[in-house]
């Protein structure tokens, strides 16, 4: 969306968004310690404990941030990176696999969140006695649920045959259910003082995502969906 309708990085967000197709992101991920030398470091659930996400981030390690109050994970300025897979399942099994991703990442951030009293008293005014179980109950099986989380990543098994891409790791479900055709050839689109290549198909994409995308969203809505604060040391 920022390479088609801005030229560049969207005017009110702070980070970019990549796809990389699986073959290639299962490379990426040994690419840890060649990143180091160039002030990167590599995030993902498959090499970092405590990492909450599915898809993996690219960070400045001379750059910190720390999103979540209760998920002490530190990392720095990063793009994100998410696996794409070609497959042949219909609409209705992706679905069934993002739901289970999201399920299963949502129970691992409950099982590594930190909490103090504030947070159980809040629980329990809210009579969620469930997820204080859970909570106490799943605390040392951490382990096991990151499994559960990498697992669930891979859960769509790449068929160089499939009539479709998908993206489970993202936030759309269902929309990003993609036609193959969409991905067949890749156009040079400028980035800023660059050019990135996007699929051929990206009105299509872009449009299922966002109806009329080149529209600007209003005012009160051009703003970052991440909540940071800012600190200069």
């Amino acid at each position: 969306l920022g390479a088609v309708r801005h030229k560049g990085m969207i005017p009110w967000d702070d980070d970019i968004d990549l796809w990389v197709p699986r073959e290639d992101y299962e490379r990426l991920l040994k690419l840890g310690a060649e990143m180091r030398k160039f002030s990167l470091r590599l995030n993902s659930p498959e090499l970092n404990t405590g990492y909450y996400l599915g898809e993996a981030k690219i960070s400045d390690i001379n750059t910190t941030i720390w999103e979540h109050r209760c998920l002490p994970f530190v990392f720095g300025v990063f793009i994100d990176i998410f696996p794409i897979d070609q497959t042949s399942v219909s609409k209705d099994e992706m679905i069934l696999y993002y739901d289970h991703f999201k399920e299963t990442t949502n129970s691992y951030i409950d099982i590594i969140s930190v909490f103090d009293w504030k947070d159980y008293i809040y629980a329990l005014r809210h009579k969620n006695i469930k997820l204080l179980i859970k909570r106490i109950h799943n605390r040392n099986k951490k382990d096991s649920w990151r499994k559960r989380v990498i697992d669930a990543t891979r859960a769509i098994k790449n068929d160089k045959n499939g009539d479709h891409m998908v993206t489970i790791t993202g936030e759309y479900r269902e929309r990003e259910y993609l036609p193959i055709q969409w991905f067949e050839k890749t156009l040079e689109m400028p980035f800023e003082d660059f050019s990135i290549r996007i699929p051929s198909g990206y009105d299509g994409y872009l449009s299922q995502l966002y109806g009329n995308y080149m529209a600007l969203p209003p005012i009160e809505k051009r703003y970052s969906h991440h909540k940071k604060y800012y600190m200069n040391l």
